[in-house]
């Protein structure tokens, strides 16, 4: 089996001391060298220090600055911020798994809803498949933790990721940037603002990315976890008067990649699955090992499912022969209005996407077929929102009203192949969902703010299965429905409310207390086997299992504050969490199936620290704390015990970083960082049979710009110390015999160069 290293401690007390030695004193001077970060995160522009919400805002020199290329690497820089790469059972490289303050998902059915929302320009993207954005023309991105049910709304009960793109700029320019590095790495990026006129402007932006993989298929001299993707952004805004305005922004992103690099962690070679290809299939194919020899772990031969000839021993190379591919096509459009009228102001915002995408998946690792995967998915939503917003007795009172619509349809074919059984899963899905919302901000002072609001939502789904048995070795005939091919609905609505108490001690201290809630709707198990029939006289839309919606209340103290003439900026937060008929996904025979779990508390809290020293020295210093338990379970979950620690969470992460801009005189500036993260111990999934032990990494680079800012150039070097460590995972030991995961690339080098005109 194979066990992901421990993380090493060798980095953290440097690290550790380079922050003591490096805080700032008073006698420093009182000019503002920490960059100053605008959010949306209340619908209406604020700085993010004056703003009472625990935040997290990466600008764009952020995450250049950190050479990120989508954004599941913000994470590693987020307190209690999980994103695993590829969602459990997806051979798909582009199906993340969110998870914030111990809340999110793991499927990426159409059945099961995120609870992280994501969000582009305001845009709700509902589904797993397709989420992993590329950072491609990316102004700022802000990760709000907890509950967002007021003015985000939909699914949002552990919190939200907000994305806000670059507009137009109102002068002719853009920048070219090209990429290099290890396992042949080529991104190349350009941007281009063209403004038509005073009143017309636009901007476009393509990236391609293509890097091999990193996964050896040593049966075909394939690879798996390769980067070959195509995307296309383009925006126009036009303002025919200085109170009006109106943006169109379209994106398309195409990926055709090998598929997601999962690798055998381990096998069970006597389970059900695993046990009969070994009693019964594998004589068939050579009859050199009946009689049972594929049983015995030290006995190599090709037909045989067992630890000496299916595992490699080694974190990046797999047996797997399946098919080997990894396909998204996503396109998106959306139209924002915005009327600054006397009294208000008024915003739509008008949304399409849709989403076509096939991937494969060898769950086995293994020349022979004891368990196959494939899923061809089909999807597209639409949505509109409407927001007021005003101000009223001289601005002491901030207030917004909005409507929300959301609809969706989506068609998922899933091929399950195990040595005993070839089914078709999946089915038909269409759900809507309404909202309206209502905020308001009274300031009784300068100093004290009273922020309350509520939402009303209401959802509805409809689940058409279209399931049934394609072949088998186990007396079961071909064309046997798996459940009844009628369509089952259901439908959820709530009261979700938010309060909040800011209080202003000076200009640079502000506390805040928060009280919100948030809701998740239900919904319906895709994957059953074997399969359900209806009683005599039951309606067979009964049959079709569902599971209910989930519930959170939230309390939180956080603060924000600015010390030594702004040399020093401090932000937290601490919360407790009741969460109550929490969605897991436990395993059910060979189905991983959405079920509700009964009750769990949640408490922690966040720590981020700016500090600049110099005006050349910038630190960096982030820390999330999790405590979350199981309180009640359902007496018919399997695998779950009061003691099992939640899905995603980590008890504690940690990140720091360290950068210093040394002057070059008229040959420009020279700027080294290294970064340092940490994560503790967490599994993958509900029943812990699969997990990350906990690992630290460093990541190292000197960046040299130009004095006129026309000129950029980094080399820069990922997971330097080469540590191992897993990004996602799935276990099907009984019956299915098997424990895969995917674990980071090895240390990496890369080199870029950007220039700007």
């Amino acid at each position: 089996m194979l066990n992901p290293v421990r993380p090493g401690a060798g980095v953290i007390a440097p690290l550790c001391l380079a922050i003591a030695a490096t805080l700032p004193r008073p006698a420093l001077s009182e000019t503002d060298v920490i960059e100053e970060i605008t959010v949306t995160a209340r619908k209406r522009e604020e700085g993010l220090q004056v703003t009472p919400v625990s935040i997290s805002a990466f600008t764009v020199a952020a995450l250049e600055d950190r050479h990120l290329a989508d954004i599941s690497q913000i994470a590693d820089f987020t307190p209690n911020l999980v994103m695993n790469t590829s969602a459990s059972f997806s051979g798909s490289n582009n199906a993340p798994a969110i998870f914030m303050r111990g809340i999110g998902q793991v499927d990426f059915t159409l059945n099961t809803d995120p609870g992280v929302g994501l969000y582009v320009d305001g845009v709700y993207i509902s589904r797993s498949v397709g989420g992993l954005l590329d950072l491609v023309d990316v102004e700022r991105i802000e990760v709000l933790r907890g509950p967002q049910g007021t003015l985000f709304g939909r699914n949002t009960i552990g919190g939200a990721i907000s994305v806000t793109s670059r507009a137009p700029a109102e002068e002719f320019g853009g920048r070219l940037k090209i990429t290099t590095g290890s396992d042949e790495r080529i991104d190349v990026q350009g941007s281009v603002d063209v403004p038509i006129s005073e009143q017309l402007l636009t901007r476009f932006t393509v990236l391609s990315r293509n890097r091999d993989g990193y996964v050896d298929r040593l049966q075909d001299g394939g690879k798996m976890g390769n980067d070959d993707a195509l995307s296309v952004r383009g925006a126009a805004l036009f303002k025919p008067s200085a109170d009006l305005k109106f943006q169109i922004n379209l994106d398309y992103t195409n990926e055709d990649e090998q598929s997601a690099p999962f690798v055998l962690l381990s096998l069970k070679r006597d389970s059900a699955f695993g046990g009969f290809h070994n009693f019964f299939i594998a004589p068939l194919l050579d009859p050199a090992t009946a009689g049972g020899r594929c049983f015995d772990p030290t006995f190599a031969n090709a037909a045989c499912y067992n630890e000496a000839s299916v595992l490699t021993g080694s974190a990046y190379k797999t047996n797997a022969l399946e098919p080997n591919i990894s396909e998204v096509e996503v396109f998106g459009a959306s139209l924002s209005a915005e009327w600054a009228l006397p009294a208000f102001t008024l915003r739509s915002i008008t949304a399409y996407r849709d989403l076509e995408s096939f991937s494969e998946r060898d769950g086995d690792h293994a020349p022979v077929l004891v368990n196959r995967t494939a899923d061809d998915y089909t999807y597209d939503q639409f949505s509109q929102e409407i927001q007021v917003l005003g101000s009223a007795f001289d601005a002491r009172l901030e207030w917004i009203l909005g409507g929300f619509y959301f609809t969706e349809t989506g068609d998922n074919a899933n091929l399950v192949t195990f040595s005993v059984v070839d089914i078709l899963s999946g089915g038909h899905v269409e759900n809507d969902s309404y909202a309206g919302f209502a905020q308001g901000t009274w300031h009784f002072n300068d100093r004290l703010s009273l922020t309350a609001g509520v939402r009303y939502s209401e959802d509805s789904r409809e689940f058409t299965p279209e399931q049934f048995v394609i072949s088998s070795l186990i007396g079961i005939p071909p064309g046997l429905p798996i459940l009844p091919n009628v369509t089952a609905d259901t439908s959820a609505s709530d009261v979700t409310p938010m309060a909040n108490v800011a209080y202003r001690w000076t200009e640079d201290l502000m506390t805040y207390f928060t009280y919100s809630q948030g809701f998740k709707s239900g919904g319906f198990t895709q994957r059953v086997f074997p399969p359900l029939f209806p009683a005599l006289g039951q309606d067979p839309a009964d049959v079709i299992p569902s599971f209910d919606p989930e519930f959170v209340e939230q309390f939180e103290i956080g603060w924000k504050s600015t010390w030594f003439g702004q040399r020093l900026q401090a932000n937290g937060a601490v919360f407790y969490t009741d969460y109550t008929d929490l969605q897991v996904n436990v395993q059910r025979g060979i189905a991983p199936t959405t079920e509700n779990a009964a009750a769990a508390e949640i408490s922690g809290g966040e720590l981020e620290l700016v500090a600049a020293p110099t005006d050349s020295l910038l630190l960096n210093f982030g820390a999330g704390y999790t405590d979350a338990d199981y309180q009640e379970l359902d007496a018919d979950v399997i695998g779950v015990t009061l003691d099992s620690r939640l899905p995603g969470t980590s008890e504690w992460n940690l990140n720091a970083s360290i950068s210093n801009a040394f002057s070059l005189g008229q040959y420009g500036t020279l700027t080294p960082r290294l970064d340092w993260v940490y994560r503790s111990k967490f599994f993958f999934d509900a029943n812990n049979e699969v997990g990350e032990s906990g690992y630290d990494v460093l990541n190292a680079s000197v960046a040299w710009e130009s004095t006129n800012g026309q000129w950029r150039a980094m080399v820069f070097g990922t997971n330097i110390t080469d540590e191992r460590y897993l990004l996602a995972g799935a276990s099907i030991l009984e019956p299915g015999g098997f424990q895969e995961g995917i674990f980071a690339r090895p240390a990496e080098w890369g080199l870029s160069l950007e220039y700007k005109f």
